[in-house]
């Protein structure tokens, strides 16, 4: 396998990829600028990278005014859009999300497609993993539907006037108890 034109593992071709798991990577004892500034460092910036990238991503995801606030205290909206800054510090080409906006409020939800939106403008490739179907017609152009590990779908979304109920033609609405 290869990303980037690298074959896999190569550490900076990994580099080149943000991350933002389902569940929330945070360390709650400490601030959002303290993991901004852990995670920076893991990633491999410098000081000076970390501060000016810091700013960037907290500005991104609205949480400039809660940086210095221990993480324990945000509300599940903030601790997601945290969990994106994280993903975002070190300025990556993809942008991997599992489920972004499981369990945020509407405004929260709305600030993340609105980040989405423009940095995917900007060239950012970002793979979304989502069980919300307007949330992939909202922010997808390709999108690839799969049901029990095996692809369905796979086309512009452009092409697709309903997709939740492509979705279901494609796999059934009987429940999934499994």
């Amino acid at each position: 396998m290869s990303i980037f034109g690298k074959k896999m593992p190569d550490r900076s071709a990994l580099l080149s990829i943000g991350y933002a798991p389902q569940p929330i990577s945070l360390y709650t004892a400490l601030t959002a600028r303290e993991n901004l500034r852990f995670f920076g460092a893991m990633a491999g910036l410098s000081d000076e990278q970390i501060v000016l990238h810091s700013e960037i991503v907290l500005e991104q995801t609205g949480l400039t005014a809660h940086s210095e606030e221990m993480v324990i205290t945000f509300s599940g909206g903030m601790q997601r859009r945290l969990n994106l800054a994280v993903a975002l510090l070190h300025s990556p080409k993809l942008l991997l999300l599992d489920e972004p906006t499981v369990g945020v409020d509407p405004q929260s939800r709305n600030h993340i497609y609105d980040t989405l939106s423009r940095l995917n403008a900007a060239g950012m490739t970002i793979l979304l993993s989502t069980h919300i179907m307007e949330e992939a017609a909202r922010l997808c152009s390709i999108v690839t539907l799969a049901d029990r590990g095996e692809v369905i779908f796979n086309g512009q979304m452009s092409e697709i006037d309903n997709l939740e109920k492509l979705f279901l033609e494609k796999t059934g609405r009987g429940l999934r108890d499994e």
